[in-house]
């Protein structure tokens, strides 16, 4: 997800399933891995990347928010 530096990320998933955000160098997000839902303003600008992660197959909603 392309983002520039300063814009307000909200970001959450609805199922059994939790996300990692990572910068557009590829390091995770501080306080971003393995969580329900966050909110951040982002220090870069470039591509996000937001991974899904489940210990099995299920289905989620992702909701995504950028400002």
């Amino acid at each position: 997800m392309r983002a520039s530096a300063g814009q307000i990320l909200k970001v959450g998933i609805d199922g059994n399933a939790n996300i990692s955000l990572r910068h557009p160098d590829g390091n995770p997000v501080k306080d971003a891995s393995g969580v329900k839902g966050r909110q951040f303003q982002l220090p870069k600008s470039g591509d996000y990347m937001i991974d899904v992660n489940s210990a099995d197959p299920t289905a989620f909603e992702l909701n995504v928010d950028v400002k």
